[in-house]
């Protein structure tokens, strides 16, 4: 630095996704709910709180593919895991089951365990009628 000037950092925060997220809470989005042609192809490629008659949580398993749930065609499941906190914003893959098949197609998302609950970073998807499912933890088993 030049003639004793001082550099200045300004540092930017992030919001933290785990206290500013969109909520979904519709029953239709529920594993139990009946088809109604449902399609999640106008959600926007945002931070979601599962909560209320939707459940909480994305099933960790593919719904039964000789049923449409989840108000939809083709729910929608995640193919893995949910995180630990500790391990911050993970990328998972969701997965679309279809009538014949538990995963039809896929896409990637972001998921982060904020303690008491999960956020999802989810995207529009590219088929209807595709729409993400959602339980509550120990509700769901396929």
């Amino acid at each position: 630095m030049r003639d004793g000037a001082t550099q200045k950092c300004i540092l930017y925060s992030i919001a933290d996704v785990c206290s500013s997220h969109t909520t979904l809470n519709s029953a239709g989005r529920n594993v139990t709910f009946p088809y109604q042609a449902s399609c999640d192809n106008t959600l926007t490629s945002v931070w979601y709180r599962l909560t209320g008659d939707s459940g909480s949580y994305l099933p960790e398993s593919c719904p039964q593919p000789q049923n449409d749930v989840c108000g939809t065609y083709y729910p929608g499941w995640l193919n893995g895991i949910h995180p630990t906190a500790a391990e911050g914003v993970v990328t998972r893959t969701v997965c679309f089951s279809s009538s014949t098949t538990c995963c039809c197609y896929s896409i990637p998302i972001e998921v982060k365990n904020c303690g008491d609950f999960y956020v999802y970073k989810l995207m529009p998807v590219p088929i209807c009628y595709s729409r993400y499912c959602v339980t509550n933890v120990g509700e769901y088993v396929s």
